[in-house]
């Protein structure tokens, strides 16, 4: 055989191992990139799901109702006044009580809440209890409302007449 024959074949077998070493690297290097481009978009997945979350729970604080319950100083004359505040940025609407030892087995003569259409934001209700002298001191009210967010909040509040 020829010198350039021989010379020729090398070459070629040479640049064959070199084309099928540079596919081999190839198909490791894409299914690499493609294994961390699943793992990154699985992670932004994540990441848009909790900011989405994020999102809809802060419009959810947004449109929710807090009630408090608290007494307001004693105004004289067995009457007490009972001030129930909302202190989230939605509106209340038809407050009620649940559960409560506001009655008259518990010295409370006469309780004057009533249903509450609505309180809006940063509002209050005030509503007066007439009570005798054998008057229990500790006090729980439970309060029922809804607001734009859900139905039939309830919230169990203590105080002390």
């Amino acid at each position: 055989m020829d010198l350039p024959i021989i010379i020729s074949l090398a070459s070629l077998g040479i640049s064959a191992a070199v084309a099928v070493a540079s596919l081999i690297v190839f198909v490791r290097y894409d299914s690499r990139l493609k294994e961390q481009t699943k793992e990154l978009n699985e992670k932004l997945s994540t990441i848009y799901d909790s900011q989405i979350l994020q999102i809809e729970n802060y419009k959810a604080k947004q449109n929710k109702a807090d009630l408090l319950v608290k007494p307001l100083p004693y105004n004289g004359s067995g009457n007490y006044t009972i001030r129930i505040s909302n202190r989230g940025n939605g509106k209340a609407v038809d407050i009620r009580t649940g559960n409560n030892t506001l009655t008259q087995d518990n010295g409370i003569l006469y309780n004057q809440f009533k249903t509450i259409r609505c309180i809006d934001s940063l509002g209050c209700a005030d509503f007066i209890l007439t009570c005798g002298s054998s008057m229990r001191t500790n006090h729980s009210l439970v309060l029922i409302w809804n607001d734009d967010i859900t139905e039939d909040n309830s919230k169990e509040f203590s105080f002390n007449l």
